[in-house]
Parts: structure tokens; sequence; C-alpha cells
């Protein structure tokens, strides 16, 4: 991926390659983020300046050039320094130049997950989890999924923005699911159930009841 008046490609899950170049099209503080060369995200940022982020509940406006967070789209001002502790006063969030590209940067990454995730890096995986625990992985590919299959599961996972941090939970559900369900869409939808607790508790941390809506089929 690229940034700051640069590009930058990150590939996840192995350690990330980010590559950084000049681009004299730009303006001076701007910047553009790259995925296999197609632009993703672009922003302009001012060093030595701070930007004030509206998230929805400040009490007072802030002077200077209007603008809207890269990453999130939230309303935005920049700031000096010398205004930084009125701003979060005002209830402002409170960044510098540099947080505001790695927050974009981080933002895009999470966004652009399972196309980030190919097969080096899904082969990777088994193969490490293996290190500690051979039984589980042992002919796991190809014999019980194909790799193909596997990277499409962990895919559909990433794009529903559920984490696959928990590689020996998800290899078990596949390893128990696979040589019945054929289907990634399927085999995806067992992982899932097997993941229940660790989805529940993004939507709902701690202890507190969730609150849920039961629909007739």
């Amino acid at each position: 991926m690229t940034s700051a008046r640069s590009s930058r490609r990150k590939s996840a899950f192995l350690p990330p390659v980010i590559h950084i170049r000049d681009n004299l099209e730009l303006r001076p503080n701007g910047y553009r983020i790259t995925l296999k060369g197609v632009e993703v995200g672009s922003g302009e940022v001012f060093p030595g300046q701070w930007l004030a982020i509206n998230p929805g509940q400040v009490s007072a406006a802030l002077p200077g050039p209007q603008t809207t967070d890269p990453a999130f789209g939230l309303p935005a001002v920049w700031i000096d320094t010398n205004m930084r502790e009125q701003a979060q006063v005002y209830g402002y969030t409170v960044v510098d130049a540099s947080t505001v590209v790695a927050t974009h940067l981080n933002y895009l990454v999470v966004t652009h997950a399972a196309e980030l995730l190919g097969r080096q890096e899904v082969q990777a995986l088994p193969e490490r989890i293996g290190k500690d625990t051979p039984s589980l992985t042992e002919d796991l590919v190809p014999k019980t999924i194909s790799l193909t299959t596997l990277q499409k599961v962990l895919q559909n996972l990433l794009n529903e923005s559920v984490p696959i941090r928990d590689m020996r939970t998800i290899l078990d559900a596949v390893q128990e699911h696979a040589p019945r369900i054929g289907d990634a869409y399927e085999l995806t939808a067992a992982v899932r159930l097997a993941l229940g607790r660790a989805i529940s508790q993004q939507w709902s941390p701690g202890n507190d009841d969730l609150q849920v809506m039961g629909l007739d089929p």
C-alpha cells in the first residue's frame, strides 16, 4: 500500500512488507495508499500540526482549516499545538499527523484483509500451528480440505470482520466438518459457529446481556 506522498504495500499475516516511495504528482502534504497498484485511500496531513476530530459531541467549534478524518470520514480541523489542550476540553479527539496516516493505513489493511490473504499466507498458517500441535494440521491440506477452499473460508470470515487469530479453533472446525461439507460458504457457517463466543464479544464485551431479535423463518 502507499502513503505519505509515497507508496506502501502490505502483506498481511506474514511479516508485512510496506513499500514507500516519493510521488511528485501529489501535493506537498498529500499521500496516497495503493493496493496492488490501485488507489484505495488518500489524504493530506500537516506535520507539526494536530488533527482535532469531532466524534459528534463537541461543545464548541475550533478555528482552522476544516477537513475530514481520512480513515472514518468524521469532521475534523487542523490546529496548532497551542490549541491542543483546548480542543481536548471541547471534546475533540486530537492526534498528530503521523498517527493520522498510521490509523488510515491500519483501517485500510483491516478493510482489505481478505484480499491481502493470499495462498502463500494461507499455507503458512497451518504450518505455524503444526509446530505446536502437529496432530491438528497433519494431513489437513490437501487430504481433508484443499488450500483453495481453506483460503476461501478464511477470506469469508475476514469479509465479515470475524478475526481469524484463533486458528486452532478454526482448524478444529474445518477438520470436523470438511469431510462432509465441500462448499466453502457452508463450511464458513460451521466455522462461524465454532467462533461464536469471540464473535459475540465483538458486540457485547463483558458479561452484559446481549439484546437479540428473533425472526420467523
